[in-house]
């Protein structure tokens, strides 16, 4: 099953990622095939507001800078 990802999620999670402090889109796409994987477990079609939280809590989070991360 392959979950799709809206690009209003998608924008989302790039504006995290940049409001923590991650400028790497490598991280980014890790975090959308997280919250993809996370609907396919749902059994799900398409990526949620859920899914995108769980992906940015399990990415996002711990690969943000330091001092951004310290402001979360």
């Amino acid at each position: 099953l392959h979950a799709s990802l809206s690009d209003s999620l998608l924008s989302a999670l790039v504006e995290a990622a940049a409001s923590v402090g991650i400028g790497s889109l490598r991280v980014v796409m890790l975090a959308t095939r997280v919250a993809r994987a996370a609907a396919a477990l749902d059994g799900v079609d398409a990526v949620d507001q859920h899914h995108a939280a769980l992906a940015a809590q399990l990415v996002l989070v711990p690969n943000a800078s330091p001092f951004e991360r310290d402001k979360h």
